[in-house]
């Protein structure tokens, strides 16, 4: 907290101490990370947003204005049943979201047993939450595509309403949450049954693999030890011959190991 507010003092020098038609770049880089200055970002990061100098100190109000509307769609689908794992495989699985997004749905579903907090109060504390920048980035852009386009798209100016009527109306149904709920159960056997399947291939590949290199493994000895009858069938001494058996018991010894 005390390292916020001295970066937000020094943004707030900066402001007031340039022209008021003057204006600040937010930056990303490659990682992610938000950094503002007066001059244009460097050339190996992003321009994320140029932010007008006024009055407004509240850089994200726009930015907060999707997370909050985000919110309010998750919270409104939780109090309904819906699961968080439905909620990220609704968006394309967590791999596709961004990590402010991730943050975003994990701190909504901390109510999810907490019956006496309205969805209301949940949506107030997201949205001051990501005023704080609590959840990293959760800008229109790096929410998920399928849920900015219903409304309207990015692009809004800081004064301008949301287009929430779609919204509205694509909320899920009782019988679309009942029925992903059921797609999802079916989705999570038939894992189950491919992991299955193929862990008795690996198993079965496993075996023949041994039974291989066994049946290798005797063909070397079965060799030697026909070599070694060859041998003594053309004649050896009383002392030769008690090596030549001993080297043979040997033989069928190590080949009955393989």
């Amino acid at each position: 907290m005390f390292y916020r507010t001295i970066k937000l003092i020094c943004i707030v020098t900066v402001l007031y101490s340039v022209n008021v038609h003057a204006g600040m770049y937010k930056c990303k880089d490659a990682d992610g990370g938000i950094t503002y200055s007066q001059s244009a970002c460097p050339k190996n990061q992003k321009v994320d947003k140029v932010i007008k100098v006024g009055t407004n100190l509240d850089f994200e109000s726009t930015d907060c204005k999707y997370a909050s509307k985000f919110a309010t769609s998750t919270v409104k689908s939780m109090k309904s049943g819906v699961q968080s794992n439905e909620i990220f495989n609704q968006y394309g699985g967590i791999d596709s979201l961004s990590k402010g997004t991730i943050n975003l749905i994990n701190y909504v579903y901390k109510y999810q047993l907490s019956v006496d907090v309205s969805a209301e109060r949940i949506a107030a504390l997201s949205q001051t939450k990501c005023q704080a920048h609590s959840f990293g980035d959760v800008g229109c852009e790096d929410l998920p595509l399928s849920f900015t386009d219903r409304l309207g798209g990015c692009g809004l100016k800081d004064d301008e309403p949301l287009n929430e009527k779609k919204l509205v109306e694509e909320q899920p149904t009782k019988q679309e949450i009942e029925q992903a709920q059921q797609d999802g159960e079916k989705a999570r056997i038939l894992a189950l049954r491919k992991a299955e399947e193929a862990n008795q291939k690996r198993e079965a590949q496993e075996k023949a693999r041994i039974i291989e290199n066994s049946r290798k493994c005797k063909e070397r000895y079965e060799t030697i030890i026909d070599q070694l009858d060859a041998s003594m069938r053309k004649g050896y001494s009383s002392e030769q011959g008690e090596v030549l058996r001993e080297n043979r018991r040997d033989l069928k010894k190590q080949m009955s190991q393989c």
